[in-house]
């Protein structure tokens, strides 16, 4: 919180990577053999263009054959990235080294705020991988508490606390849900029948709880209820389902593929221009599409 304004920690993130993207495209172009006209003005039509490119691919391809195949979030980024060609090449169209060298500069610059912006997809719980065994994996909660205290008009607040050690064998990790109750459920008899009925019937069957938290008992739930300030509180006890973090994972993928091309770059393998473009974009094909293999829930090839 900032005065009177608050800041989302995944909206400081995406600033962050804006400008720090902003920065390494203004070093990029001054190392150009032919001085670049303006180069700011043209990264705020690439980025507009970019983003636009991105929602219109994403909503074409969403709810088609397709969309079961492919995260809904590679549209965005594929649909991005093809902007972005077209933008650059129309625009120096009657300078063709230009126009490739500002493609290698753009493609970079794009997979530099890539990285920002698969982190702010994690911090905001907005993608998540196969559930996972490993005690690495992540539980996302955020969705599910926004989620209670807007379907419940019993709830006022959820909030979410570690309990245990991770059960490694399992994929499990033990947590209490942190229930505040309306005032005007002061009945802890009410509370309970509550929890033992609304409550766990939609921790079962709804598919936004139900695929990040399971009920720690087959049968009933186990909850103590406190009352605290003339309200009541019930601790749940759940096991979040721990799941591979994939916007991390492609984050990681995006840093490799950056590191990849610089390195080949030194070696000369990558001399001409719009050849550096071409490796980049081919690793992240291949690296986007492997994560989702092997890691996004119900893939299918």
């Amino acid at each position: 919180v900032i005065g009177l304004f608050s800041i989302h920690w995944s909206i400081l993130v995406g600033g962050i990577g804006l400008l720090i993207s902003f920065e390494f495209y203004l070093y990029q172009t001054k190392r150009f053999d032919t001085p670049m006209r303006a180069p700011g003005v043209f990264f705020i039509i690439a980025l507009l263009g970019t983003i636009l490119g991105a929602k219109i691919l994403a909503v074409l391809l969403s709810d088609t054959p397709v969309s079961n195949q492919i995260e809904d979030f590679n549209f965005s980024v594929f649909g991005g990235v093809f902007s972005l060609l077209v933008i650059s090449l129309f625009t120096f169209r009657k300078q063709p080294r230009m126009q490739l060298q500002l493609l290698d500069t753009t493609i970079s610059t794009a997979l530099v705020l890539l990285i920002y912006l698969q982190v702010d997809s994690f911090l905001d719980s907005n993608t998540w991988g196969k559930p996972t065994k490993n005690s690495k994996g992540v539980v996302f909660t955020s969705e599910s508490t926004f989620l209670l205290e807007g379907i419940f008009d019993k709830i006022t607040k959820a909030e979410i606390n570690e309990n245990e050690e991770v059960e490694s064998e399992t994929g499990l990790l033990p947590l209490i849900l942190k229930i505040h109750f309306i005032e005007e459920v002061k009945d802890k008899k009410e509370a309970g029948h509550f929890l033992n009925s609304d409550f766990k019937n939609s921790l079962i069957h709804n598919p936004s709880l139900n695929v990040h938290f399971k009920n720690h008992l087959p049968d009933q739930l186990a909850f103590e209820l406190e009352a605290k300030n003339n309200k009541l509180i019930a601790n749940v006890h759940i096991n979040g389902i721990l799941r591979h973090p994939i916007s991390i994972y492609k984050a990681l993928a995006v840093i490799v593929i950056l590191l990849s091309t610089a390195f080949v770059g030194k070696t000369r393998r990558l001399k001409n221009a719009g050849e550096k473009s071409a490796f980049m974009l081919i690793l992240l094909i291949v690296s986007y599409q492997v994560i989702d293999y092997f890691f996004i829930i119900d893939f299918q090839w």
